[in-house]
């Protein structure tokens, strides 16, 4: 289903990864996938290599993504650029061989009437942060994504923003990442 959303990846103050994704954006979905990998990765002990390999991500520049745009098989040779990706991009990190090249979509969280969930994986904080959209109401100055500029329609009648950036839903402990089943339970009693 497409429920569109955002997956973003923050260590040593910068942001490597902010993935837009098409389809099944909503914690059932997405948010099971991006649990299970980090659940996954902490349990084989692969975090210490997840985030070296985060650490050497870089978006593409314009002259990048003109050139790859060019390519008439640029899905199938920069599957990490498809908004099919999701929150699958995260292995695609954790297997890749060579550099990735991501968009920087962050903005995307500006637009909580289409960004209708963004999960952000906070090495720094040690927290998997799940956000959640059709906010109306304008963030406070000390929440993650208040320096986002709205990007919706206003109210043609009151001239008032519709929609703000995505909202801070609930805060996970990546060294207490709870289960599946506990994990959903959470999101749906805060809904």
């Amino acid at each position: 289903m497409g429920t569109r959303h955002l997956t973003v990846v923050k260590i040593d103050g910068e942001i490597k990864v902010a993935q837009y994704g098409q389809w099944d954006g909503y914690p059932e979905g997405q948010g099971v996938v991006i649990l299970t990998f980090l659940k996954d990765l902490i349990k084989t002990e692969g975090l210490s290599e997840f985030k070296a390999r985060c650490r050497s991500l870089r978006f593409a520049t314009e002259a990048e993504l003109k050139r790859i745009n060019k390519d008439p098989k640029w899905s199938e040779n920069y599957p990490e650029l498809s908004r099919d990706a999701g929150g699958k991009i995260l292995e695609m990190i954790a297997a890749a061989e060579t550099e990735l090249l991501l968009y920087n979509q962050l903005d995307f969280a500006a637009d909580s009437l289409f960004c209708e969930f963004a999960y952000f994986i906070d090495f720094d904080a040690g927290t998997l942060e799940v956000y959640k959209g059709f906010n109306r109401t304008r963030l406070g100055k000390d929440q993650r994504f208040a320096y986002l500029e709205p990007k919706c329609d206003k109210d043609p009648e009151t001239g008032k923003i519709k929609y703000y950036p995505v909202r801070l839903w609930h805060t996970f402990e990546l060294s207490k990442l709870p289960s599946e089943k506990s994990f959903l339970q959470t999101c749906k009693e805060e809904e």
